[in-house]
């Protein structure tokens, strides 16, 4: 019940901002139905229920049919902590922090959050610190920075997950969403660890932080699957950290690595596709990484008095990376968050920028070729003319 009230008082919130102002209007481009009070008019019933899962304690269980996108849950955090915003004066530990928030409380809510799975890595006995760090989700931050949920921390793990979790800073809310297509009956599972390690990798790193095997059909397979599972997993990291490096190289890298950059990205999403790993914030890195290398290979092909009419191909392959890189957005963020209003305001600038002038194009022609096209140019202006006259 308590969860339930809590999930509720987090919907129903996300009709306004964090700070009380009314939220922006949802973007007309996103068709992305939405579920639960507050959100759509609760015009769909619930997405899920929270159940005994055999071996796992509780889960989460679809109760219809999800879509690709769909938003499953947008909850505020019971208990959230940021070590350089919240901590006391004078100084305190992460757990003396994290205590002094629980006795905060109303204890109805200090209960529920007392109620959850501590994995007792940090200590034998239960506190919430231990529960914070087997339960929270981190938000975006260089220091410790957890949000504790009550809903969302039922999601278990699966090396081949269904969701994925996003922090929305305007509305300082947890949301979860279908990564694909979701069977009612289905459990909904999120990921703990990284998903490019090895089966063995991932099983040290688990039960290092959580104390539990996992026995998710990626794990369960049979040993030559998890064998081209592991090949493909390890590639994948190569992939993506070689993505990372050629977009912190310097601009004038050169022409070669940006388009090595943009062959990872190509191979990356293919492998991630084969491996069943359809996690859309993955996307949204790899696709707006490859629009950016598109335009710096560009640029170190040709001087820049020369890019405005030669590159066109080139901006027109970069703004569909950059189309790409959105749309992977939209199916893990809500439209207000802000890495896809980043993302519609560089496709708008790109659009403005790319768009073609007589100049643009009469400067990348010889001098007799430009002759000619102004000719044509003025012969075709004449013609209209007369034909608007007469």
């Amino acid at each position: 019940q308590v969860e339930r009230l809590w999930i509720e008082r987090g919907s129903a919130s996300a009709a306004s901002r964090a700070d009380g102002a009314p939220s922006p209007p949802s973007s007309s481009s996103s068709s992305r139905p939405t579920t639960g009070p507050g959100f759509d008019g609760g015009k769909l019933p619930p997405a899920f229920r929270v159940a005994p899962i055999h071996g796992k304690g509780f889960g989460l269980l679809a109760t219809r049919r999800l879509a690709q996108g769909e938003l499953i849950v947008s909850e505020v955090p019971a208990l959230a902590y940021n070590a350089r915003l919240d901590a006391a004066d004078p100084p305190e530990s992460v757990r003396e922090g994290l205590e002094r928030k629980l006795v905060e409380m109303p204890g109805e809510l200090r209960d529920a959050c007392m109620d959850l799975h501590d994995a007792c890595v940090k200590s034998k006995d239960k506190n919430i610190e231990g529960i914070v760090f087997s339960n929270a989700f981190a938000r975006e931050s260089d220091v410790f920075d957890a949000a504790l949920c009550l809903v969302s921390s039922r999601l278990n793990h699966a090396c081949v997950p269904n969701v994925e979790q996003s922090w929305d800073a305007t509305m300082g809310h947890v949301q979860v969403f279908a990564s694909r297509d979701i069977e009612e009956g289905e459990e909904l599972c999120n990921y703990y660890t990284d998903l490019f390690l090895t089966k063995d990798e991932r099983r040290e790193a688990l039960w290092e932080r959580y104390r539990f095997e996992c026995s998710c059909r990626a794990c369960a397979a049979e040993d030559d699957e998890v064998a081209e599972s592991d090949r493909r997993r390890r590639r994948l990291r190569r992939l993506f950290d070689g993505i990372a490096a050629a977009s912190a190289a310097p601009g004038g890298s050169g022409r070669g690595a940006a388009k090595g950059g943009v062959d990872s990205v190509v191979e990356a999403l293919a492998l991630m596709e084969q491996e069943g790993l359809l996690l859309h914030c993955h996307r949204k890195v790899a696709c707006r990484a490859a629009s950016e290398l598109t335009l710096r290979g560009e640029a170190a092909r040709y001087a820049a008095s020369e890019l405005a009419s030669r590159g066109e191909a080139a901006r027109h392959e970069a703004r569909r990376w950059l189309r790409r890189a959105l749309e992977a957005s939209r199916l893990c963020h809500t439209p207000e968050h802000r890495d896809v209003i980043w993302l519609e305001r560089r496709l708008e600038e790109m659009d403005a920028s790319f768009r073609p002038s007589a100049s643009s194009f009469m400067a990348g022609l010889s001098p007799a070729h430009a002759a000619a096209a102004t000719a044509v140019v003025a012969g075709v202006a004449l013609t209209l003319l007369l034909g608007r006259c007469s």
